[in-house]
């Protein structure tokens, strides 16, 4: 049967802009672990938005290695502002491995209760795309605002239609902005993203996609060259359900998305459309 697409509009956009507490530069932590590759465009992103940057590479040549990874990566964590899941490949050949190994790391007490503390206590921000998008799916950040444990019908990404990679420009539209990290953008806008994926398509129960929608939390979607919502490649190259592109948490503050906007850099060529997103700036923004 076709796939049913709607047009999301979520213009109630009551999001505070700006955190309560202020720094001249807040300090980004990058998690480098099995499979993630994107950490050094994520770097320069941030670092091109005026945040200060720390990546830590989890060391896994024995148990005590793992300890002592985990204990330094909840001190970074903790004088941290910004969480950011780079996206990657995962090195072993499983469906959603590189995901489900940042899930694995992060579910550790030690790690739970540094990411808790960051979101709830100190009003920060979390991001991840491609591989570090399906890391917060998998551990239940996205779509529901905490590490938990999903269910077995819970958001998830699976393999794209085509059943390979697709690299590809896709055209998508902001169709909520309801997250400091959206500040930079207005429902109805239409940006050109990159997409390099195998495992893309967007997959979730009808329960999950209505809480979503009713939320303000899908904010972006694949649409056709009228700007209207797609089913079909090549518009949605992976065929994502609803052609959801990117997911927040309810409270804007946990961003998701497929698209490798942190590969966004001028000089693309016959592209008639704009790329940036203001993704980084407002998020280093929301802590000035």
């Amino acid at each position: 049967p076709a796939q049913e697409v709607k047009t999301i509009n979520y213009l109630n956009e009551d999001c505070p802009k700006h955190s309560k507490y202020t720094l001249a530069r807040p300090r980004v932590f990058i998690p480098i672990v099995l499979g993630v590759n994107g950490e050094y465009d994520m770097e320069r992103a941030f670092r091109s938005a005026g945040a200060e940057v720390v990546s830590f590479l989890l060391r896994t040549r024995s148990p005590q290695d793992i300890k002592n990874s985990v204990k330094e990566m909840a001190k970074l964590i903790k004088n941290s502002q910004i969480i950011a899941f780079a996206g990657g490949i995962s090195s072993i050949d499983e469906t959603g491995g590189s995901g489900k190994f940042v899930a694995a790391v992060f579910q550790d007490p030690i790690l739970s209760e540094a990411v808790s503390e960051l979101v709830y206590d100190r009003d920060g921000l979390i991001i991840g795309i491609g591989g570090g998008f399906e890391a917060l799916l998998k551990l239940g950040l996205l779509p529901f605002g905490k590490i938990c444990q999903p269910k077995d019908d819970s958001p998830s990404l699976t393999t794209n239609n085509i059943n390979r990679h697709v690299s590809t420009i896709a055209r998508v539209r902001i169709c909520s902005a309801k997250s400091p990290w959206l500040a930079g953008v207005q429902a109805g806008d239409i940006f050109g993203t990159p997409i390099s994926t195998a495992e893309g398509k967007f997959a979730a129960s009808m329960e999950d996609l209505k809480k979503m929608e009713q939320n303000g939390q899908i904010f972006s979607q694949f649409v056709d060259d009228q700007g209207n919502p797609s089913a079909h490649a090549p518009y949605n190259p992976t065929g994502s359900i609803w052609a959801i592109e990117g997911i927040i948490s309810c409270d804007g503050k946990i961003l998701g998305r497929l698209g490798h906007i942190e590969r966004c850099q001028s000089g693309y060529k016959n592209i008639d459309l704009p790329m940036d997103q203001k993704i980084f700036e407002s998020g280093t923004r929301y802590f000035k």
